[in-house]
C-alpha cells in the first residue's frame, strides 16, 4: 500500500529490482484516466473514489493472476485482504504525518505534469476542502474509507488502528534500516533503497500558524501514525 510522499517510490524501486518482471505498479496518473472513461458521469462530479475502486479492480485482478509483487495507490479492502491474506503479505511505509503532508504540498506545488497539480499558496491550501482532506490520508487509507466522505472520527480511527494490526510489515521512513532487515528476516529479501523523487522545494520555510494549523489538521493521522508505531 504506497501512501503518497512517504518514500514509498523508493521502496518500490528496491522491490522492483528484486522480483523484476514480477513487480507489477498501478499507475497513479494512467489509473484516474482511465478511471476517468469508465466511471465519468456527465450528471455528476467525477469522484476519486471511482478512481480507487478502480484500482482495487486491477489489484485484485493481478492477485489471481498470482503476481508476486504488487504496489500503488490503494486503500486497505477488507474484502480482499479476507481472500487474500493467507497468499499476500501487507507491507506498507509510513512517515510523520506532518512531515508528509508538507511534502506531498510542495511535491505537489511544484511539480511539472498536470496530475494532482496544486495552484494555491499553502495558506489558501490549508482553508480548502483538499487541504483538509490531506489531514486523514493514513485514516482513510487504512479503514478503507472513500475520499469523498466526510471528517472522520472516532470510531472510523478505530476501524483504521484495527486493519493496521493486519498489514505484516509496516516500516516507518525515519527507520528505512530496519524496514530493510525486516524485510531479510521475514521474506528473505535483500533490499537496497535508493533515493527517488527528491522534493525541489522541500526546504521551504513555513510560517509558525501554518504548521499548527496543519499539525490541527493532521491530528486524526498523527494519533493512527503514533498508535502503529506503539504496535510495531
Amino acid at each position: 500500500m504506497h501512501l503518497p510522499k512517504t518514500g514509498g517510490t523508493s521502496v518500490d524501486s528496491a522491490f522492483q529490482k528484486h522480483y523484476g518482471r514480477e513487480h507489477v505498479k498501478i499507475e497513479a496518473s494512467e489509473s484516474y484516466e482511465a478511471s476517468k472513461v469508465l466511471y465519468d458521469n456527465p450528471n455528476k462530479e467525477f469522484s476519486y473514489d471511482d478512481c480507487f475502486r478502480y484500482r482495487e479492480s486491477l489489484l485484485l485482478y493481478q492477485m489471481h493472476l498470482g503476481s508476486q509483487y504488487i504496489s500503488g495507490h490503494i486503500p486497505f479492502n477488507q474484502k480482499i485482504w479476507e481472500n487474500t491474506k493467507n497468499k499476500y503479505s501487507y507491507v506498507t511505509v509510513l512517515r510523520h504525518p506532518v512531515k508528509r503532508f508538507i511534502s506531498n504540498y510542495f511535491f505537489n506545488k511544484y511539480k511539472k505534469t498536470e496530475h494532482c497539480r496544486i495552484n494555491d499558496d499553502l495558506s489558501e491550501f490549508l482553508d480548502s476542502e483538499r487541504g483538509q482532506s490531506w489531514g486523514y490520508i493514513y485514516t482513510n487509507y487504512f479503514s478503507g474509507n472513500p475520499t469523498s466522505a466526510v471528517e472522520p472520527d472516532k470510531e472510523l480511527l478505530a476501524t483504521a488502528e484495527a486493519n493496521a494490526l493486519k498489514f505484516n510489515t509496516i516500516g516507518f521512513l525515519e527507520k528505512l534500516d530496519d524496514f530493510v532487515t525486516e524485510c531479510k528476516n521475514r521474506y528473505n529479501l535483500t533490499l537496497r533503497i535508493p533515493h527517488k523523487r527528491k522534493n525541489p522545494q522541500s526546504n521551504r520555510e513555513i510560517s509558525q500558524a501554518n504548521l499548527e494549523k496543519i499539525n490541527h489538521i493532521c491530528r486524526f493521522d498523527i494519533e493512527l501514525y503514533d498508535f502503529i508505531r506503539q504496535n510495531s
